[in-house]
């Protein structure tokens, strides 16, 4: 398939491809890379792939729908506006 990377076997390869993504899609919301043990996606269960907003407290305060329809940044980004805000206020 065009455009698809090798699957990396080293950090800086996974934060590459990560890198090329963010930059393809030209997303706007920071990223977190997951370690090469997938620890992340072990604690969240992300696959197939899903944004989470995480409260200063560790726990998730929004996550989107399973990937790849559910992926949305827009709604994420939404949601996490909408938590800035009430933060600002309260």
């Amino acid at each position: 398939m065009k455009d698809v990377p090798e699957d990396p076997t080293t950090f800086v390869q996974r934060a590459q491809v990560a890198r090329t993504c963010s930059s393809k899609l030209e997303l706007t919301l920071p990223m977190v890379v997951d370690d090469m043990q997938d620890s992340a996606n072990q604690s969240y269960r992300a696959w197939p792939e899903r944004i989470y907003v995480i409260g200063k407290d560790g726990k998730i305060v929004y996550r989107t729908g399973l990937g790849p329809w559910g992926f949305k940044p827009a709604a994420a980004e939404k949601a996490l506006r909408e938590i800035l805000t009430r933060r600002r206020k309260g």
